[in-house]
């Protein structure tokens, strides 16, 4: 298994796509297999981005639609101005996880 890295800061920790990656590879494993993101202390500018569209792609995928209402972008370079659509973000996945209890019926592999 992985070394997830501890989230620190919500907002910075975010835009490498890793904790936020787990967490929704814990409710869609299927669609987000732990393989497909890349961790480590030092992820470059792509491999962040990579983790990122992966993650979008199985939000996508795993909640049947085309919801995801943040840019790549805005995540890999989150400013002030975009902390409160972060923060709405996740609370929304959350929202559709827990409450509405989806992606729960997945298996993992990993």
């Amino acid at each position: 298994a992985p070394a997830i890295p501890q989230m620190v800061d919500l907002i910075q920790d975010v835009g490498d796509g890793q904790s936020l990656g787990v967490l929704v590879h814990r409710y869609l494993p299927n669609d987000l297999p732990l393989s497909a993101l890349k961790f480590g202390p030092t992820l470059s500018q792509n491999e962040k981005a990579e983790n990122l569209g992966a993650l979008r792609f199985a939000i996508m995928t795993g909640l049947g639609a085309p919801w995801f209402p943040l840019s790549v972008e805005m995540l890999l370079n989150p400013s002030f101005s975009t902390k409160i659509n972060v923060i709405v973000f996740i609370s929304e996945l959350f929202w559709r996880f827990e409450v509405k209890g989806l992606g729960r019926n997945q298996s993992s592999s990993e």
